[in-house]
């Protein structure tokens, strides 16, 4: 697995949560969590997907816009992919992960 498959995980074990955290004026409405946009504004354009395959995914129905949940939080946050994925692992207690260089150790000559 690796770090975005972690950080969705995490949010689809929990959806209603990242829902809430992220848009404290969100309200269910049918199977869905919908707020009126990615600023938050109160509405009903924006849903978010609670659960199955697509939990903690989105799309705004005014404006066309979808994504997973990083790509909400960059939408949401005004961050880039890097400040996006550093926030919710923080949020979620996820280790960065180890960026160990493939190839390293026998084939580069180094013997462990």
């Amino acid at each position: 697995m690796n770090d975005t498959d972690d950080i969705k995980c995490a949010v689809a074990g929990n959806p209603v949560e990242f829902a809430a955290w992220l848009f404290p004026a969100s309200r269910r409405k049918g199977s869905k969590w919908h707020v009126g946009d990615v600023s938050g504004a109160p509405g009903e354009s924006l849903a978010i997907d609670p659960d199955g395959q697509f939990a903690g995914h989105y799309r705004d129905w005014s404006s066309d816009e979808r994504g997973d949940c990083i790509a909400l939080v960059m939408a949401a946050r005004g961050l880039d992919f890097v400040s996006a994925t550093r926030l919710l692992r923080e949020r979620y207690g996820i280790a960065t992960p180890s960026r160990a260089l493939a190839g390293c150790g026998e084939a580069s000559g180094l013997r462990q």
